[in-house]
């Protein structure tokens, strides 16, 4: 459940440059407002990205 708190405050995503709900990035101690840089589908776009060029690495570790 979204808390009222999340839903109030904003921030921007560093990849796509959009406007988005604090509930919409990931938490990271480390980050500004205790939030990763980028927003949650940008880095699942990223890592799709990844998998794809990497799928042989991948798959070698498991």
């Amino acid at each position: 459940m979204i808390s009222e708190w999340e839903m109030s405050y904003q921030k921007q995503c560093s990849k796509c440059k959009k406007i988005k709900f604090f509930s919409e990035f990931t938490k990271n101690k480390k980050g500004k407002f205790g939030l990763v840089s980028n927003c949650n589908e940008c880095r699942k776009q990223y890592a799709a990205k990844y998998y794809e060029k990497n799928k042989e690495k991948i798959s070698k570790k498991k």
